[in-house]
């Protein structure tokens, strides 16, 4: 892993985190759920209206619990990548560091916040992944 993909895995893990947070809200809208009113028949156990929100309530359960790991995961990551950054010597380049890879920031963010010309900041980017050892 270079250092960019290494101070990249946060941006990719917050990412994947959404698109779960995204499937979640989804399943939750689709699944049957307490609210529907079931007949006395609907609750014999073997009825397929009831295993339906049986399942659906597992597989909302099995992505929270999938979730949380996750976020759990993304709270280590995060707190690795900043001592990493906090080592760069350089203010400026800790600066950029931290828009990009803790702040998910774009480049126009960034150029605009630090107030220097596009060239400039990537010269500061490339000086300060110098700077990294993993």
């Amino acid at each position: 892993m270079d250092i960019k993909e290494y101070l990249s895995q946060a941006f990719y893990l917050n990412k994947q985190i959404k698109a779960k947070e995204k499937r979640l809200e989804w399943l939750r809208d689709i699944a049957p759920g307490p609210s529907m009113r079931f007949s006395e028949e609907a609750k014999v156990p073997g009825n397929p209206r009831a295993s339906a929100v049986e399942n659906a309530a597992i597989k909302v359960v099995a992505l929270e619990e999938e979730i949380a790991t996750d976020i759990l995961r993304l709270v280590d990551v995060v707190k690795d990548i900043e001592k990493t950054i906090s080592r760069v010597d350089s203010i400026e380049c800790r600066t950029i560091l931290e828009c990009r890879y803790l702040g998910y920031m774009s480049w126009e963010e960034i150029i605009a916040r630090m107030g220097y010309a596009r060239s400039y900041v990537f010269k500061l980017h490339g000086k300060a992944l110098r700077m990294i050892h993993i």
